[in-house]
């Protein structure tokens, strides 16, 4: 073994400490990962809320649009009918309502579906934030992983395991680390 220093009366070895600075590293790119991981969804989210807000502007104006369109119609209609002398009452003033609700259906229609492709943006926008923080989290764990596998690892073959070994006693284990024999009570029926 290759001795690199001494920590309260332990010795630290080359291998030693090169698995912590591994874990170290380890750590460091786990949390850079989830944080990168993380800015990348709130640009996501970001594009989408901008997509939202764009849907509803050019349902908007498309709204807009199809009632001016609409007005001009029924304007056209009104004086064709004018023109040729038909009254405004009965059935020419039914079909003009009719043609008025229907323009006025469409119109909702076209603001509706803007508001359904923008609260599908907004759905999106949420959904890529939780995956931020998710991913932001799960590079701490993986952080904390690290840092306690190496420290397992390193601790292991500073510090080995003592054997227990049974003793001639009943019931008694001798732990050969200073303290004595230690009594393990029998199991019981109950769990005990």
């Amino acid at each position: 073994m290759c001795e690199l220093f001494t920590i309260a009366g332990t010795t630290v070895t080359v291998m030693q400490a090169a698995m912590a600075a591994a874990a170290v590293v380890g750590a460091v790119g786990a949390v850079q990962s989830g944080q990168a991981q993380a800015k990348a969804a709130e640009y996501n989210a970001q594009v989408a809320e901008n997509n939202a807000q764009a849907q509803q502007q050019a349902a908007a104006y498309e709204e807009g649009r199809l009632r001016d369109r609409q007005r001009r119609e029924l304007g056209y209609a009104r004086a064709a009918a004018g023109g040729t002398g038909v009254s405004m009452e009965g059935s020419p003033l039914d079909l003009m309502a009719q043609n008025a609700q229907n323009a006025e259906m469409d119109a909702l229609a076209v603001r509706y579906q803007g508001l359904l492709g923008a609260n599908a943006s907004r759905s999106q926008a949420a959904g890529d934030r939780m995956q931020g923080e998710i991913a932001q989290q799960s590079g701490y764990f993986k952080a904390g992983t690290s840092l306690l596998t190496a420290a397992t690892s390193i601790g292991g073959s500073m510090f080995p395991a003592k054997t227990l070994t049974p003793s001639a006693t009943s019931g008694m284990i001798n732990t050969d680390m200073g303290y004595g024999p230690m009594r393990i009570a029998p199991r019981t029926a109950f769990g005990g």
